[in-house]
């Protein structure tokens, strides 16, 4: 397959009628217009591209923190639970209960910052992201509007300038009848 998923023969078929269209003097100045709208639209895309997938990496990494966070939280309660349980039988059991309920809310609380923040942060990308998409759309827009205009100028110059021979050819046909 070829340029945008059309063939060799259908691209010779464009190029023909565009040479009949424009004409021999127009055709490189609009090749060169659409190479440029063509890269431009590849840079804006790739760049929304580049952004996108920054932040869903930094949005993967923000997650696996959270996971090893409460994995760590799991851990920890764990090992409180088996402390507790072996010194059940040697210390006083309320005092221990009132020491390790104590740990267990500072712990409980720690986790609740760390986890406020977590979301506070992909609340942030989040909105980051939405403004980049946002704005790179806009550019895009911007220019294919931009380019849209261009080729449409052009297109009724050319047509502008096919349709002006033609007159004139009528005005001198017309003044031979009359002689």
């Amino acid at each position: 397959m070829g340029f945008f998923d059309i063939g060799f023969q259908e691209i010779i078929i464009v190029l023909m009628v565009a040479l009949l269209v424009l004409g021999p003097k127009r055709l490189p100045e609009m090749a060169r217009k659409m190479g440029r709208i063509y890269r431009n639209i590849r840079k804006i895309t790739g760049d929304f591209t580049k952004e996108f997938t920054k932040i869903v990496d930094e949005d993967e990494e923000l997650k696996d923190v959270a996971k090893s966070l409460d994995a760590d939280a799991r851990g920890l309660s764990k090992a409180v639970d088996t402390e507790t349980k072996g010194l059940a039988e040697t210390v006083d059991t309320k005092e221990l209960k009132n020491v390790v309920d104590a740990e267990a809310e500072k712990i409980e609380k720690a986790l609740d910052i760390d986890a406020k923040d977590l979301q506070k942060t992909l609340d942030t990308e989040t909105q980051e992201l939405k403004n980049v998409v946002d704005t790179e759309t806009q550019e895009l827009k911007n220019v294919v509007d931009t380019e849209a205009e261009e080729i449409g100028k052009a297109t009724k110059s050319a047509d502008e300038e096919t349709k002006e021979p033609t007159k004139t050819k009528d005005i001198e046909s017309g003044s031979e009848s009359m002689d």
